[in-house]
């Protein structure tokens, strides 16, 4: 009798209706999707990762040749008319913050969208390089260049493989998440 008795009751301690199959009870109850920590997947995780080491190392190089006193520091930006001093310091703090965000922050949502804005904005920048015919290398990887002992032009095909990587893999990333909440909302409302 009491077997009777446990199959009409909801089991209470996992809050489920005895009447519905494993699958129906997927259908009904889909995980939750929190857009700020987010359900990123393991390789959203490690591309994460990826980003925020290079940030974190692209910064950390631009600070650095801020210390120095080279030529290219004193010349001003043909897009924003300041000192590359003062813009590599800004992008250099810029990229440090997000590369904190991304591998200290369980906002892992937010990081992306930081980290695809800042890929953007650079990409942005870029081009406004491109169409004022700068004929400069882009001091974007700072002093690592000499103490690599890399090209300028190589230093050059490095941050832009770089800039792709942050841009292809950020929006993928947002894509693929993108998708898993389209499947759960329409799953949600095919259900109710």
């Amino acid at each position: 009798m009491p077997d009777i008795f446990n199959f009409v009751i909801p089991d209470i301690r996992t809050n489920r209706n005895p009447f519905l199959t494993r699958k129906y009870h997927r259908i009904l109850k889909p995980k939750p999707m929190n857009l700020l920590t987010g359900n990123v997947s393991p390789n959203g995780r490690r591309f994460l990762i990826a980003a925020g080491i290079i940030l974190a190392v692209t910064g950390l190089a631009k600070l650095f040749t801020v210390t120095g006193d080279t030529t290219l520091l004193r010349v001003s930006d043909p897009i924003f008319g300041v000192e590359f001093r003062y813009l590599m310091f800004a992008a250099g703090v810029l990229e440090l913050v997000v590369a904190g965000f991304c591998l200290l922050s369980k906002w892992k949502t937010i990081s992306l969208v930081m980290v695809a804005w800042t890929a953007s904005v650079i990409l942005v920048y870029r081009i406004g390089i491109f169409m004022v015919d700068w004929n400069r290398p882009c001091g974007c990887l700072g002093n690592l260049t000499d103490v690599l002992k890399i090209s300028e032009r190589t230093a050059e095909w490095i941050s832009l493989g770089l800039l792709s990587f942050l841009l292809i893999g950020s929006y993928g990333v947002m894509f693929s998440i993108g998708q898993c909440m389209k499947v759960s909302f329409r799953t949600i409302r095919n259900a109710g």
